[in-house]
């Protein structure tokens, strides 16, 4: 189909350069581009005054550079360049290629097969805590659970006190750290690896990596992904499969 008949069917034009996307701006209603490239997004939203809909891949990039630009959040541009450049370094560090002894993602995965991991985040990465947690067990079909910092001193660090020893060697605890964690949070993990080693040794640390603070999430998103893929490799199990959830939607179809 030409770019007349998609104008004529659809009113939604794919343009592959700004030019493009000019030329429809007075009689489509939207233009979509499906290339993963930021410098073309952001011209063809200054050149155009109608709505421009990026690649799945970049998520809710649109929505975020309307907020910036009514001063709700500021810098997404370098927000998402930092980001980018720094998932580029760390899957050059995780992919399959990369062998296990120089692959982080790898070697957690061999650390923590056949245990159940509790990811503790804070703050920001609290949902990032829990996409870690989902991913394991969707993609590994692991049983796994979160928790955050500071509330998880308030209860579930209790839990562990009279924790039988055959029930703590199946446990692994995942710590979500950053560089530059707020000095509190930084004394609350260390206090708690200091406690929680009385009780288990298969405690592990995630770094984030990045200056911006959506780089450092992503970063952590993206070797928690990489993970829940090789722990599915080792677990023997297809990732992409969700067979329970397949079976609880007919049964419910069933009920409801």
């Amino acid at each position: 189909m030409d770019l007349l008949e998609q104008i004529e069917k659809g009113i939604i034009v794919e343009v592959g350069d700004v030019k493009e996307a000019i030329s429809v701006d007075k009689i489509a209603h939207g233009v979509i581009i499906r290339n993963f490239d930021l410098e073309l997004i952001e011209e063809t939203l200054d050149a155009v005054s109608i709505p421009v809909i990026a690649s799945c891949r970049i998520g809710h990039y649109i929505e975020a550079k309307i907020l910036e630009k009514i001063g709700v959040i500021e810098g997404i541009s370098k927000e998402i360049l930092d980001t980018v450049k720094t998932l580029d370094k760390v899957k050059d560090e995780i992919k399959a290629s990369i062998p296990t002894n120089q692959n982080k993602a790898k070697k957690l995965a061999l650390e923590i097969k056949d245990t159940i991991p509790v990811i503790y985040g804070f703050r920001e990465y609290t949902g990032v805590a829990y996409r870690i947690k989902t991913q394991l067990n969707e993609n590994s079909k692991m049983f796994c659970k979160f928790d955050v910092l500071p509330e998880l001193n308030h209860n579930e660090i209790v839990g562990w006190e009279n924790l039988q020893p055959n029930l703590a060697k199946i446990l692994s605890v995942i710590l979500l750290r950053s560089q530059d964690e707020p000095p509190e949070i930084k004394v609350r993990i260390e206090t708690l690896k200091k406690i929680l080693s009385q009780t288990t040794s298969n405690i592990h640390e995630i770094y984030s990596r990045g200056e911006k603070k959506l780089s450092k999430m992503f970063s952590t998103l993206y070797l928690g992904d990489y993970l829940s893929y090789y722990l599915a490799i080792l677990n023997k199990v297809d990732p992409t499969p969700v067979k329970t959830i397949n079976l609880l939607k007919e049964e419910l179809k069933k009920k409801l």
